[in-house]
């Protein structure tokens, strides 16, 4: 009977030790996830943003432009949402930069936020990308955006209903006039799911080859 009690107690405070234990870890990795979307520039809805290559600006109406601070590096303590980030730490044309560019939602079930990659060998040009994650930091999707650079910005549209509207903005005619221009629209459903609508192109020209190396999109 006296070896029965000890063995009760002994499983008692056992499990207490790996509740406390579990406790920890869970509040660690969300004390983590709060400082991630802390990263992120809290947009207001609706708005219409150009994503640049170097800087992003929210354009209020036509006359103004509201310029957002620049985007701060993702490091590596973010592995967990973004897992590129420690990717090519090892490589030899060195690891992509990503940086927090834009938060769209930052409660309630899900948030929504939007980061950039640059590689080394893209000559400057970011990638945007959409990402969504539960209250507790888990992903629940990702899409590529678009990419922007010298010759192609890319414009992001959202309204309350969390619609997103997605075109290339083209800084040289020949290139707008040659190119081969899609407008994309994004939904985020209320539990933080993307859905995703490619609309037909606006022309029936192919990409010239040039503007094929910087501006052909490389996420599915």
């Amino acid at each position: 009977m006296q070896l029965l009690k000890i063995s009760f107690i002994l499983a008692f405070v056992t499990s207490l030790c790996s509740f406390a234990y579990y406790s920890t870890q869970e509040s660690s990795q969300e004390r983590l996830y709060k400082q991630f979307l802390s990263e992120f520039e809290q947009v207001d809805i609706p708005n219409t943003l150009l994503l640049k290559a170097y800087i992003v600006t929210s354009k209020k109406d036509s006359k103004k432009e509201l310029v957002v601070k620049k985007g701060k590096a993702l490091t590596k303590e973010y592995t967990s949402f973004i897992p590129g980030i420690d990717r090519g730490m090892m490589s030899r044309m060195g690891p992509s930069t990503y940086k927090a560019e834009l938060a769209l939602a930052t409660s309630g079930k899900y948030s929504a936020v939007v980061y950039s990659e640059s590689r080394p060998f893209d000559g400057g040009t970011k990638s945007y990308i959409l990402a969504t994650f539960d209250g507790k930091g888990k992903k629940i999707g990702r899409k590529y955006l678009g990419a922007s650079n010298e010759i192609v910005q890319t414009e992001l549209k959202v309204n309350k209903k969390m619609e997103l509207t997605v075109k290339a903005i083209f800084l040289e005619e020949k290139a707008e006039l040659n190119a081969e221009q899609k407008i994309k629209k994004i939904f985020i459903t209320p539990k933080g799911e993307i859905l995703v609508h490619d609309t037909g192109a606006t022309s029936d020209k192919k990409e010239p080859i040039q503007i094929q190396k910087q501006v052909k999109l490389k996420y599915s």
